[in-house]
Formats: C-alpha cells, structure tokens, sequence
C-alpha cells in the first residue's frame, strides 16, 4: 500500500513540508514539475544497504538518481548505487617501501616504511583503479567492490614495495560540491536535495525512521556522554563513551561522525565510527562500513582481546547477495562469556526501538548486566556470537610505556 500510493505521498509531503522545495527541486531540465521518485522498497533498501558499505549518504544519492533518472525518462530501478555512492568517497592509497638497517649488533633488521600517499577522487577515478568503470561494473555488491579494491592494492606492491588503500568519505558540508562537481546537479536542485536529506525525508517515508532523537536524548547514561581528552583516552573510557548510547536506535546506514550527540538513528558501523570519533577525532576507516572497518584493523586471537577491540559476524568474502556483516566492540567478560556492545537490527529491538537498538550482548543467552557504568540496562540483549577479532589502528593512553616496560 505505501509503495502503490509513493508517487502521490511524495509529491503531498513535499508540498506540505517543504513548499520551496518544490518550485526547485527536480525541475528536471525546466520542465517546473514536481519529480515522483519512482523506486521501490526494496530499491531503496538497496541504497541503504550499498552506501551503508561505501559510507555515503544513501539518501542523498538515491535522490540524487532520482533526479537523473527523471530528467533522461531512464527507471532508476536499473541504477547501480554503488557508482553514485562512489561520488561521495575518495580513494586514499598509501605506498611503504621495504627498508633494511643494521642493528649495533651487527643484524640486519627490516621494516615497512611509508613513501607516498595517492588519492582518487569520486566514482570514475576509483573505479578506474578497481579496473572497472560505469557500463562494465558489475558488482551490485559493496563488500565485494571494497574487497576488490583491496585486492588491486596488493597486486600493485612486490616484495620490496607494497599498497594498501581505504574509502574515505566527503563530510555533510561538502555534498553541495559533490552534487555539482561529480553529479552535476543544476543549483536548485542540489538545494532541494539537501533540504530533503536534512528533513531525512526519505528515511521516514520509507518508514525506516521511526524515531529520530534530539540532541537531548541520552538513553544510557542519565549524565550524557562522559568528558574525555580527544586522543588521550583509555580503553575504559572508550567504553563508557560506548554506554553513554545504550537503547540508541538502529537504521541501516545511518552514519555520524561528529562530536556531540548523533544526529540521528546508526547502524553497527556508524555506531562503532560515532564512538571512537568521540574518542579519537576520526573514524575507524575514514567512514566506510564494515568491510572497510575490517581491512583498516588487524587480526588478532580471541585470547588478545582487549576492551576497544572490535568483532564481526563474518569475513568480507562472506558478505553479499542477502548475507549481511555485523561489528560490535568487545567489552570484557560477563560470567565467563565474551561481551560486546553493538548497534543491533529489529532482532535485537523492542517495542520503542522497533528497528533495533545499542545494548551489551553474550555469546549465547540474553543479558541485562552492564558492567561497564554498574548495574543493569532493560529491556533485555538477545545474544551474538561473533567470530572474528581485529583491533584498530589506535594507539590508547598509557599503552605505549605499557608496551615499552612489557618489552
């Protein structure tokens, strides 16, 4: 029923909500008619679930696309989101060469030292580096575009000379520019599509954002987040960060990587960037989703685990057509099981968090123990069981002369 009515829903809402939106926006090549964007749900989902990967704003390309697909008579439902949802990132690749020195000892030790940094900006650029471009792509699939970038990157290096590269993404302030720049949207219709991203109209449409907190609402922690020195934090600290959102609710592709309050609903990966962007001043992986969380931290075992540590479901060549990833941030152990705290899907939610929630899980059972601030949380976390440990590239107050006595 809402998708038959969409045309017309969007088209009342827009002249209701925001009535200057409609004399610009989707102009379409001066044709001056309100554009009805002709997607479906499950396209929809599909924007979210790409841009989610690519750290781009699902919203703002699927409007973006909308627009085109308008003006050239096209069907947007034949888009492939991952091209507009490349627009939106830059392509960071740094160069280490392999570098020997001699010990006083008289060994000869080597090491990796950095030698460069390269960028490629927006969709043309990486898909060139990726060996693909817009009619030969045929990934549907983040993950496994993400993965390939990976695997370009290491077909570059050699034994003496090695890549590696991560999706970076442009902040809410610079989509104008991609708009124009990459996209080449006219001027008032980049306006309407950041006034319709700001009133997250598409979220709430699509009924993907039931509840949108203010800057007021702090579930978890009835004193708000705690103070912490950016770049000068302990893994506790880090943590009591992490709880300061417990209940906060979940939306696929909702990313915000900013200080202060979210703006709105996360994901697990936004939700992990969110915490150690408090923490740190920058996200895990410029942005990106948990494929790219994934390759911008390392491997460790389950016996390595220390509290700030991340886990994930599966490996990124498990990911695609249905099979989704999840990432949650290790905590300790609650009575002798490993425990995480993660931005969960409608299987972990309740019935003011519909779509899911953050909370503290176990490996099996559910838990309301929450040892991180005392006590307990309500309602109950289903259990999770993740498989996979890395650690970010992170270095927290104290570890290094930690590190330095430990050696």
């Amino acid at each position: 029923m809402r998708r038959a009515g969409w045309v017309c829903m969007f088209a009342a809402a827009l002249s209701v909500m925001l009535p200057v939106v409609v004399l610009g926006i989707f102009a379409a090549g001066g044709s001056g008619q309100p554009l009805p964007v002709p997607a479906t749900e499950e396209k929809a989902y599909e924007y979210q679930f790409v841009c989610t990967e690519l750290g781009a704003p699902w919203d703002v390309a699927m409007l973006s696309d909308a627009v085109r697909a308008y003006a050239e008579g096209e069907d947007i439902e034949q888009y492939n989101p991952i091209i507009t949802g490349l627009e939106f990132c830059r392509l960071r690749e740094e160069r280490y060469i392999l570098v020997e020195h001699e010990n006083d000892d008289g060994t000869t030790e080597a090491e990796w030292v950095a030698d460069g940094v390269a960028y490629y900006d927006a969709a043309d650029a990486i898909l060139e580096y990726a060996g693909q471009d817009r009619l030969t792509l045929g990934y549907r699939d983040a993950a496994q575009f993400i993965t390939s970038l990976q695997e370009r990157a290491a077909a570059k290096g050699g034994e003496e000379v090695r890549y590696t590269v991560a999706l970076e993404n442009y902040t809410e302030a610079e989509y104008p520019d991609v708009l124009d720049a990459y996209i080449g949207l006219e001027e008032a219709d980049r306006k309407g599509v950041v006034d319709l991203y700001e009133a997250r109209y598409l979220p709430q449409l699509y009924g993907f954002d039931e509840y949108v907190p203010t800057d007021a609402v702090w579930s978890g922690n009835a004193g708000g987040m705690p103070d912490v020195t950016v770049g000068d934090v302990t893994r506790q600290e880090l943590l009591e960060v992490a709880a300061s959102l417990l209940n906060w609710p979940y939306l696929l592709g909702g990313k915000s990587a900013r200080c202060g309050a979210p703006s709105g609903p996360l994901d697990c990966s936004g939700y992990v960037d969110w915490v150690y962007y408090q923490c740190f001043g920058k996200t895990v992986a410029g942005g990106g989703g948990t494929t790219s969380q994934w390759y911008a931290s390392d491997e460790i075992s389950a016996s390595a685990l220390r509290p700030g540590d991340l886990g994930f479901l599966r490996h990124p060549s498990q990911v695609g057509n249905g099979v989704y990833n999840h990432v949650g941030i290790y905590i300790g152990e609650i009575g002798g099981q490993r425990a995480w705290i993660h931005c969960g899907g409608s299987a972990y939610g309740y019935a003011d968090r519909p779509l899911g929630r953050v909370g503290i899980s176990v490996e099996s059972g559910s838990n309301v123990s929450n040892p991180i601030l005392g006590g307990t949380f309500a309602p109950a976390m289903k259990g999770c069981r993740f498989r996979y440990y890395r650690r970010p590239h992170f270095t927290f107050a104290g570890e290094e002369a930690e590190d330095e006595q430990t050696a």
